[in-house]
């Protein structure tokens, strides 16, 4: 028999999951899901889709980036994750994550300005966009 899971989280973000949209970063590509309170993303690495990973992202941790960032050009991950606003309220990466996120939901965009660039820039849009 098998167990049950100690975490009903799991079962309410798994639960009427919508797909959002597909998301390609330098080296990775992001499916993004969405529950009532959370999104889902995996990733994978390469292209045979053989192993990857899974994160979720709290509605309030993308909805905080947004509105604090909304109408910001070419603002890097580091750069949110150690503004005041945002610093106590995330953690590792969080704030990638929530990012691919607003990708998915078209309120951001990965700005292609320097593709040769180690840092990923990104556009967040106005809310009144």
């Amino acid at each position: 028999m098998p167990a049950k899971s100690k975490n009903p989280r799991v079962k309410l973000l798994l639960n009427d999951l919508r797909y959002i949209d597909t998301v390609e970063a330098k080296r990775t590509v992001y499916h993004v899901f969405q529950s009532d309170k959370d999104y889902l993303i995996f990733s994978y690495r390469d292209a045979t889709y053989r192993s990857g990973n899974f994160n979720v992202v709290a509605s309030d941790t993308m909805e905080r980036i947004r509105r604090t960032f909304a109408g910001r050009q070419r603002i890097t991950r580091r750069e949110i994750e150690e503004h005041p606003r945002i610093k106590r309220f995330v953690k590792d990466f969080d704030v990638l994550q929530a990012l691919y996120v607003l990708v998915a939901a078209k309120q951001a965009t990965i700005d292609g300005r320097s593709p040769n660039s180690k840092t990923l820039y990104f556009n967040i849009r106005n809310t009144g966009e």
